[in-house]
């Protein structure tokens, strides 16, 4: 009975999921992991620039990548995934590795301001990293 519901709910968060741009393969496979697809429910619920702002492929495999981190992290508040979430859509982040490497699954320790992201992940005001 339970893998009944389990479908249900997948079934439920795949066209939510495929609303931020991912294709419909990668939307199941993000759906599949209970953890990791609350966690991405949860931030194109409470962060309206995902859901608002009509992401490429690339970007939302980049957001998903962030729920999973986030999964895996603790004391990570709404302003520091805000915070990524502006870095993936102004391209700041453009790899899977700069979203879940220094920013969290690394330091585990949140990040308070952007020049603070910046600094822990080598981006300093443009894509390239270098100054």
């Amino acid at each position: 009975m339970s893998k009944v519901k389990t479908e249900i709910a997948t079934d439920e968060l795949v066209p939510l999921f495929k609303s931020i741009g991912l294709s419909q393969a990668k939307a199941q496979e993000a759906a599949k992991s209970p953890k990791n697809a609350t966690a991405l429910k949860n931030i194109i619920e409470n962060h309206p620039v995902v859901s608002n702002n009509g992401l490429d492929e690339k970007q939302a495999s980049l957001i998903v990548t962030l729920a999973g981190t986030l999964v895996k992290s603790s004391g990570v508040g709404h302003g520091e995934t805000d915070i990524t979430i502006t870095k993936i859509l102004d391209g700041k982040l453009k790899t899977a590795d700069q979203v879940a490497g220094d920013f969290v699954q690394s330091n585990n320790v949140p990040i308070r301001s952007p020049l603070c992201f910046d600094s822990r992940c080598q981006i300093h005001g443009n894509s390239s990293g270098a100054d």
